[in-house]
């Protein structure tokens, strides 16, 4: 689907969102100037008024539908905590909106690998019935693989080519996805400080002898 930006009623407080979506062409990726490692977020959010603009989007055929092949996470990704969401703000406008509501808000650190070797981000929310998966990519560019069903009836399946530190929105008039990627680079270690080196010692200057001061007379 193209690329868009947020319907008209969305809340003045996704300003933020302004850069969103319709951003320059993504920049090729060398491993000289990446690093291997990303940080990936998500917003999956659902449009409470159902609205369609006028397009046509055919629902999700249960019986053709397969969810793409789950791999071991292995030590390739680990989940982020709360703490580091960088989008919360976006989360917490979107559910004060009255029109969205927030259905799962995720994050998380993974080595990115070429198509062959991409390990999916399971993402499932047993409250509203989402499932699915989403899928970072690393070749000549970066690459975000969405492919999640809402309710059992509404899929959501697109691949986007990313650029880092930009927020994209992958369309769909039932539910939505906003996501960022970011690299990610260790802190370097902490190397402890040595310790001072003692003062040296002075030595005692030489004691005088011992003598007895004589009074001159008057």
């Amino acid at each position: 689907m193209p690329e868009r930006a947020f319907p008209h009623i969305l809340p003045s407080a996704l300003g933020i969102l302004a850069l969103l979506v319709a951003t320059a062409g993504a920049q090729p990726v060398t491993a000289s100037e990446t690093p291997a490692q990303y940080d990936v977020e998500i917003i999956v959010f659902q449009n409470l008024s159902g609205q369609s603009d006028g397009e046509h989007w055919p629902l999700a055929d249960e019986d053709s539908y397969s969810m793409p092949e789950q791999r071991p996470l292995g030590d390739m990704l680990s989940e982020l905590p709360a703490s580091a969401h960088r989008m919360q703000r976006i989360a917490d406008s979107l559910n004060r909106s009255g029109a969205y509501r927030v259905v799962t808000h995720r994050a998380w650190r993974q080595s990115a690998r070429d198509r062959a070797g991409a390990v999916p981000f399971p993402v499932s929310d047993t409250a509203d019935n989402l499932d699915g998966t989403i899928t970072l990519v690393r070749e000549r560019f970066l690459h975000l693989d969405v492919d999640l069903m809402l309710q059992s009836t509404y899929s959501l399946q697109e691949k986007r080519r990313m650029r880092s530190g930009e927020l994209h929105y992958f369309d769909h008039p039932v539910f939505g996805v906003i996501a960022e990627v970011n690299p990610y680079s260790a802190p370097a270690p902490v190397v402890p400080a040595e310790p001072a080196a003692p003062a040296p010692e002075v030595e005692s200057p030489i004691p005088l002898p011992d003598h007895r001061v004589r009074q001159a007379p008057y």
